[in-house]
């Protein structure tokens, strides 16, 4: 694992995060949290002017545990 990933597993199951503004998705919180900079008004810069607020960040942050697994082929998965 590099530095740039993150994977977290609560209980066993694949934990996501899913940004509240969009749709966007990632295994990171800390990618989830730079993409939701962008929401946060002009490039993310708000008073008192500075970046990683974690706690205004996790309002735009929504927690997702998998439970349950199934594989499917290639050809179901969009963007490939």
């Amino acid at each position: 694992m590099s530095v740039l990933e993150e994977q977290y597993e609560s209980e066993s199951a694949l934990v996501l995060f899913s940004c509240t503004e969009c749709d966007h998705v990632s295994l990171s919180l800390g990618s989830l949290h730079a993409h939701a900079e962008s929401h946060r008004g002009i490039h993310g810069l708000q008073f008192p002017w500075r970046y990683g607020d974690f706690d205004r960040l996790m309002e735009f942050t929504e927690i997702v545990r998998l439970q349950e697994v199934e594989e499917i082929p290639l050809e179901e998965v969009d963007g490939l």
